[in-house]
């Protein structure tokens, strides 16, 4: 097993995330999801040549105003809204994403001896980004980073690949990715590690002590994997075997199995 010592705690530096993007939420079963989940509205429009009757029924019943339009400016706007998909006849603005802040998380967390944080560097696609959020809460981290530099953001088509559950996540914006980790290390007794290909001193996930472990999983991006002052924050090196001839896993997989992996660890504790 990988050994681990004790982190001793340090004092805390308030920083504020900030929001980014309007979310633009289409078709019935999205806007149906989005609304389950507590999303906010800004504003909702309906085509009346496809009115989505029992969502307009919904509407009415919650108080949620929405605007009918005819078919040609309605899909006007969806496609000045970057919609180009089937939209059923509804188009919702969700405003902005609202990011969570790292303090304000670690805190809630503070009794806690083990969880799983995810940090992202680089994830760009929003597919992957979605995929990994959906992931994320299946296996209920506590927490994902995201830099707020080239990394692909909250929007609607992060939440409708994710199905939905982006918003059962909180999501951290960060502005230094490598000062981020220094900081769950330093001030709140976390664990590092870096999901890095071809490392000599790297381990199998299952050969990493995870219970007990305030653990900080980190996943490269699509293209460049984990960078360098990043990676060099990382205790533990993790490798996940490949079949012979398979280079790698994508991001969203390899997310998903480390992830499953701590969950198997610490539920057992």
């Amino acid at each position: 097993m990988a050994k681990r010592g004790n982190r001793r705690r340090q004092s805390n530096n308030k920083r504020t995330s900030q929001d980014v993007e309007d979310i633009w939420i289409y078709g019935v079963h999205p806007v149906e999801e989005y609304l389950d989940l507590g999303g906010r509205v800004e504003k909702i429009w309906i085509c009346r040549d496809k009115m989505p009757q029992g969502l307009v029924q919904r509407f009415e019943r919650d108080g949620l105003e929405y605007t009918p339009l005819e078919l040609e400016p309605f899909e006007e706007l969806c496609q000045e809204k970057g919609v180009y998909r089937s939209h059923q006849g509804v188009l919702l603005k969700g405003g902005r994403f609202g990011y969570a802040d790292l303090d304000d998380v670690m805190r809630e967390v503070e009794g806690e001896s083990e969880f799983a944080i995810l940090a992202l560097d680089q994830v760009q696609d929003v597919g992957n980004l979605g995929a990994i959020l959906r992931s994320a809460a299946a296996f209920g981290v506590v927490a994902v980073l995201i830099p707020e530099h080239r990394s692909a953001q909250v929007t609607g088509a992060v939440i409708r690949a994710s199905a939905g559950q982006a918003l059962r996540v909180k999501i951290v914006q960060v502005g230094n990715m490598t000062r981020a980790l220094q900081k769950l290390k330093s001030d709140h007794a976390c664990w590092v590690l870096g999901t890095i290909l071809a490392q000599d001193k790297s381990v199998k996930p299952w050969e990493v002590d995870l219970k007990g472990m305030r653990a900080v999983w980190v996943v490269g991006g699509e293209h460049d994997g984990v960078r360098r002052l990043v990676g060099e924050q990382c205790d533990i090196l993790v490798e996940i075997p490949m079949a012979e001839n398979v280079e790698s896993l994508n991001v969203a997989s390899a997310a998903s199995v480390v992830l499953y992996e701590t969950v198997r660890q610490q539920k057992k504790s």
